[in-house]
């Protein structure tokens, strides 16, 4: 019954609960990796995937900022709520720094940060939509941009990825 009991809390939530859960689990993400992504830039190998890696650092530092602009807009103040895909995704990521080969350690980053960048990607449509659903059409304006992000980091992503792909089948 204690899982029961830890669940219990949901019953009565409300739209806009589920909005603040969602934007303090986005906010926990986003701080994660601001710390995390220059330290796994310096693990890479190839210069174009380390300037990505670098540019998305500083995407989330403003991401962090655009969250914390929205918290004050629905007059809540900034919390965290612990993110366990994002810290998950994370710890991988940090524990493939350890491949010895760049080029496979390269490519391996590449494939779990795509898997980063399609959990923001869910996570910001789900704030979109839900904030449109309450009503919330400005805070909506705000995700909207954050998604505009992650989908053009993940676009970046994409492509460089091929081009690792196709390095690493050479030498395959």
């Amino acid at each position: 019954m204690v899982f029961l009991d830890l669940w219990s809390g949901y019953k009565s939530k409300k739209l806009n609960d589920l909005i603040l859960d969602k934007m303090s689990e986005a906010l926990d993400a986003e701080e994660k990796l601001s710390e995390t992504l220059p330290r796994l830039a310096q693990a890479v190998a190839n210069p174009f995937l380390r300037f990505n890696l670098e540019e998305q650092s500083q995407q989330s530092k403003n991401q962090v900022g655009r969250l914390r602009q929205a918290f004050g807009l629905i007059g809540e103040a900034p919390r965290t709520k612990y993110s366990f895909i994002t810290r998950d995704l994370i710890n991988e990521g940090e524990g493939l720094i350890m491949i010895e080969d760049p080029t496979v350690r390269d490519v391996a980053l590449v494939s779990e940060i795509k898997n980063l960048k399609e959990n923001e990607i869910m996570t910001y449509e789900t704030i979109c939509d839900w904030a449109k659903g309450s009503g919330r059409i400005e805070l909506a304006e705000i995700f909207k941009q954050s998604l505009s992000e992650e989908e053009g980091a993940l676009g970046k992503l994409d492509d460089l990825s091929k081009v690792l792909y196709k390095n690493i089948s050479r030498q395959a």
